[in-house]
């Protein structure tokens, strides 16, 4: 495992140093675009037992998984980033990340050391922030109707940050994340909420699984690209 310390995020360094390498933000999609082989009671007693007879479907990669191994390969294959437009809310984001970072120092006590990014075994992870030798930081500082929503509710974690976050611990061998959600906007009391999300051991092994597919599945399209020559 390798920690970045002297990258900035979103440099074109940084760019270059994760081209072409799955990275936590798709770890959602690489969990959840993985359809595993189902099959059907061929019969009444296979069906009242609960035994599985026939094959029904294969298993196999959604579109979403493999247009993402698409683009990591077109990112190999040009030697340039794939290009992502800035919209309001990532704009929105990168603008307000740095206060919020601030506000949980503050609030918790804490130092939030900023990296480039950590990679191992070819993935790669760009944290908001490492704390201690066992945590790390996932800030999202969404539009206020969403913001307000976490606020009075009961801190569910929507799935695609979760994977995102057990995708980062995965790679940073690190415990827990603190999900932060903040909006400047709001009144004191209601711009920051921190929702810690542990390290989950069942998620882990499922994702190791579907990485290690996902690599697979980047082998076989380059191999592919290969035999085009």
């Amino acid at each position: 495992m390798k920690i970045h310390k002297d990258l900035i995020q979103g440099s074109p360094e940084w760019l270059r140093a994760r081209l072409g390498k799955p990275s936590a933000s798709h770890g959602s999609k690489i969990v959840n675009s993985y359809t595993e082989p189902q099959y059907y009671a061929d019969n009444k007693v296979n069906e009242k037992n609960g035994i599985a007879g026939k094959l029904k479907n294969k298993a196999g990669w959604g579109d979403g998984a493999i247009t993402y191994a698409l683009d990591l390969l077109i990112e190999v294959l040009l030697d340039t980033p794939t290009f992502v437009p800035v919209n309001f809310a990532m704009e929105h984001g990168l603008e307000y990340e740095p206060y919020a970072r601030e506000i949980y120092e503050a609030n918790k006590n804490v130092v939030v050391e900023q990296v480039g990014g950590i990679e191992d075994k070819g993935v790669w992870y760009s944290p908001d922030g490492l704390v201690g030798k066992d945590g790390l930081i996932e800030i999202k500082c969404p539009q206020p109707q969403a913001h307000l929503r976490f606020m009075i509710g009961k801190g569910d974690i929507d799935s695609k940050y979760i994977g995102q976050m057990q995708f980062g611990m995965m790679v940073s061998g690190r415990k827990w994340c603190d999900f932060i959600s903040f909006h400047p906007d709001f009144p004191d009391h209601l711009k920051i909420k921190v929702v810690r999300v542990e390290r989950d051991e069942e998620y882990q092994k499922l994702l190791k699984s579907r990485l290690e597919e996902f690599i697979v599945l980047q082998g076989k399209l380059n191999t592919k690209v290969k035999l085009n020559k």
